[in-house]
């Protein structure tokens, strides 16, 4: 993944987190009463959509447990953390070279 990509999704990430709605429902409080928002759910489904995989084969590819998978997409996870919004945003940019710094880690 170069540089390039890595910036634009840490960019995406910096403008989710200055977001003021965000701020006045308490930051990134994981309450279990809240779900996701419907944006996120949405933008991993369209994701997964896109590069064809079903949510074993994404959660396999990207090293995340298949119950994150779906709990993201069903919208029954309380509110993606930020570590969820990073990795989808730099999944987004460079699908197939993320892939391959998680397969050369693991």
């Amino acid at each position: 993944m170069g540089l390039g990509s890595m910036k634009k999704g840490l960019d995406e990430l910096e403008t989710h987190l200055r977001d003021p709605d965000r701020r006045a429902k308490g930051g990134n409080r994981n309450e279990s009463q809240t779900n996701p928002p419907e944006e996120f759910a949405n933008r991993v489904k369209s994701l997964r959509s896109r590069l064809r995989l079903t949510q074993g084969q994404f959660a396999e590819r990207y090293g995340l447990p298949i119950s994150t998978v779906r709990n993201w997409e069903q919208g029954r996870r309380a509110r993606p953390d930020t570590a969820g919004w990073l990795l989808i945003a730099l999944i987004e940019q460079d699908p197939v070279g993320f892939a391959s710094r998680i397969e050369e880690l693991t």
